[in-house]
């Protein structure tokens, strides 16, 4: 393959073809939309490293959402270490530091659960596709009556 990889530059060893994503700005008197319109197809070429690091992502898409994790982390750790020393060191006034621990804890595990929530809509469908079945399996074999599919055609 000639040419350069798209992302770093490199020798390109794969082929890709993409849609243009074109967002158009619609002036109305309700206000300002706007759409997105798909454009012409390009093509390029990525490197065997990007094409590794996008299917990495791909198919484990927690690393994506990693440095978000470690943050929503360190803000629900610090939530814990304030209501710790408030609890050990504070003697008066402590409602105004509590509630301070208390709110870092919320934003923490709020972030957190979004981060996680995020990674999940990320997965492939494929993946979801064979662990549903993988469930459904297990729950079929103690729980569950087959199911009967009835194949019908319509016109």
């Amino acid at each position: 393959m000639d040419g350069k990889c798209i992302r770093c530059s490199k020798p390109a060893a794969y082929p890709v073809r993409a849609l243009e994503v074109r967002t158009l700005h619609v002036r109305s008197l309700g206000g300002e939309r706007r759409v997105q319109a798909l454009g012409n197809e390009t093509e390029g070429a990525v490197c065997e490293a990007c094409a590794k690091a996008q299917l990495d992502l791909d198919t484990n898409p927690i690393k994506a959402v990693k440095p978000q994790l470690i943050r929503f982390g360190a803000v629900f750790a610090a939530g814990l270490a304030i209501i710790a020393a408030t609890l050990l060191f504070v003697r008066e006034s402590k409602q105004v530091f509590l509630l301070l621990g208390l709110a870092a804890l919320v934003c923490g595990a709020l972030g957190i659960y979004d981060a996680y929530r995020r990674a999940n809509e990320k997965t492939a469908p494929s993946a979801r596709y064979r662990k549903r079945k993988r469930w459904r399996k297990r729950l079929g074999t103690y729980i569950l009556p087959k199911r009967r599919r009835r194949k019908t055609t319509t016109t």
